[in-house]
């Protein structure tokens, strides 16, 4: 996993659990060197309300997995409305999860 961290790719698959739904097409990361970390949502539909809500709630379980001597200085996330296929979505640094899809390459 390119400029990831093990400790960093658990806390986000810990806090994902569970909070993956049918909208969500794929979620892209990135983690820069200087400790910033990015999430980009893909969904198959505008983004709603209650998308973004849901969402702040995963971010705030991803800052809780994060272990107390790692640090991370920001976090930010993305919500698009993405039709193209998955393999022409931009994977940042690593694509975290993709759900299946019959036309995706």
């Amino acid at each position: 996993m390119k400029n990831i961290p093990c400790w960093l790719y658990i806390s986000i698959c810990h806090a994902l659990e569970g909070e993956i739904y049918p909208a969500i097409r794929a979620i892209a990361v990135k983690y820069t060197r200087t400790r910033e970390l990015f999430i980009r949502y893909y969904f198959d539909r505008e983004v709603t309300e209650d998308d973004i809500d849901r969402i702040n709630t995963i971010m705030t379980y991803i800052e809780s997995y994060i272990p107390p001597r790692e640090d991370v200085r920001y976090i930010d996330y993305e919500c698009i409305y993405a039709k193209d296929k998955l393999s022409d979505l931009d994977v940042l640094d690593h694509m975290i999860y993709a759900r299946r899809e019959d036309d995706c390459w």
